[in-house]
């Protein structure tokens, strides 16, 4: 298969149409954030900090649309014959209107789940630690992910949406622009709740709870696009104010390209090293941290 019979069998002039209009919305939303981020904070030591830079590497690969949309999509585009006898088409034969909002729903629903589980089984963890390594949370916070993670993500929402479901790749957008604008905003330290909203739409209150060091926010607000899933199934915290520390007491993962690809496998050795004849796990604060 010749270059352009194989960009065209994946939509690639489609999905780098849409890459560019996703890219092109977050770098104008986190601006705006940012922008009242500073203002409130009256200071720019956020943008000045090491973290800082590592999580606007992370949002050059992540929030542009790159990975979710253009290798996803693409590679479910490229694999759809040979996956196509998991395609239920539940939603293929409804208007985008109904099958959109349907979309984000379950897909929220299934990252609240495995959200759940980064938290729980120690290998998950080990890679999702790099996200709550960050002690100053931001607006580019959000897309701080261990590549590990990011693949997990894309195989838990986008190819299992896209064959059982029957959303065409090009309905995969919206969710994404909604959902990047949402996680800017969530990370901000900004004192928003959303009001009546609180309980169902996650704000940046909501989420900077879950970040915090505070015994009690473990295993709190996972929640990725609604708050809802957390007061259904028992998660959601009490406190309803910004937490005054955020990252994991005890969690060393050094500012670093390096230090971040493979500071996961140094927690997953030190786990495996520490880990009891009976069963007890090692100490929160130095694995699993209650996160």
């Amino acid at each position: 298969m010749d270059v352009a019979a194989w960009a065209e069998r994946i939509g690639l002039h489609v999905l780098a149409e849409s890459t560019s209009f996703a890219f092109a919305l977050f770098v104008a939303a986190s601006g705006a954030v940012l922008l009242i981020e500073l203002r409130r904070n009256r200071s720019t030591a956020i943008v000045r900090s090491r973290s800082f830079m590592m999580d606007v590497g992370y949002a050059a690969i992540y929030r542009g649309g790159f990975f979710q949309v253009l290798i996803f999509a693409g590679v479910a585009n490229a694999l759809e014959q040979q996956l196509g006898f998991l395609k239920l088409g539940w939603l293929s034969g409804l208007p985008a209107i109904l099958s959109v909002p349907i979309f984000w729903l379950v897909g929220d629903f299934l990252l609240y789940w495995m959200h759940r589980a980064y938290h729980r089984v120690p290998f998950l963890w080990a890679f999702h630690a790099v996200h709550h390594s960050d002690q100053h949370l931001n607006t580019l916070t959000g897309g701080r992910r261990h590549p590990v993670e990011g693949v997990l993500n894309g195989l838990t929402l986008y190819l299992p949406l896209a064959f059982v479901l029957g959303i065409e790749t090009r309905s995969w957008l919206p969710w994404y622009v909604m959902a990047q604008v949402l996680e800017a905003l969530q990370h901000a330290q900004l004192d928003w709740r959303f009001g009546p909203f609180y309980r169902v739409v996650v704000s940046p209150v909501f989420h900077s709870i879950h970040h915090s060091t505070e015994p009690e926010h473990f295993d709190r607000n996972y929640g990725l696009m609604f708050s809802v899933w957390d007061f259904v199934f028992g998660t959601a915290a009490a406190q309803r104010e910004r937490p005054a520390r955020y990252g994991v007491d005890g969690l060393v993962i050094r500012e670093t390209v390096w230090g971040h690809l493979f500071g996961p496998l140094r927690l997953l050795d030190w786990r495996r090293r520490h880990h009891t004849h009976d069963g007890d796990s090692a100490p929160r604060s130095e694995t699993e941290a209650g996160r």
